[in-house]
């Protein structure tokens, strides 16, 4: 659990609550869809191999979401490929920008 500002408003309470959702979703879905149930094959790019990643991005997660990809001064964006570590940049971005004043980006 985790005290947002006094003066936080609801929407933005309410965005960081969905980032959170989203990757509470996606780490569940590393647990509930390991890479051995898409069959023996883990060479790149195969369904294995994808999940395979995602599993070993949730070390990462902490770190991201403490330094998330933020946007560029001309408004490009580095976004990551896989859902686990682009779902931890989101609620990065999303807690970055409340900490700087700002509402936070769409997660």
């Amino acid at each position: 659990m985790a005290a947002l500002p006094t003066d936080l408003s609801q929407d933005a309470a309410l965005h960081v609550a969905a980032c959170l959702d989203v990757l509470s979703r996606v780490l569940w879905r590393c647990y509930t869809h390991p890479a051995e149930a898409a069959g023996d094959d883990l060479s790149d790019n195969t369904e294995g191999w994808r999940r395979q990643l995602s599993r070993e991005e949730f070390g990462q997660v902490l770190a991201i979401i403490d330094k998330p990809n933020l946007p560029y001064e001309d408004g490009g964006l580095l976004v990551a490929f896989d859902p686990v570590a682009e779902s931890a940049h989101r609620l990065g971005r999303a807690l970055h920008a409340i900490g700087a004043g700002r509402s936070p980006p769409p997660c």
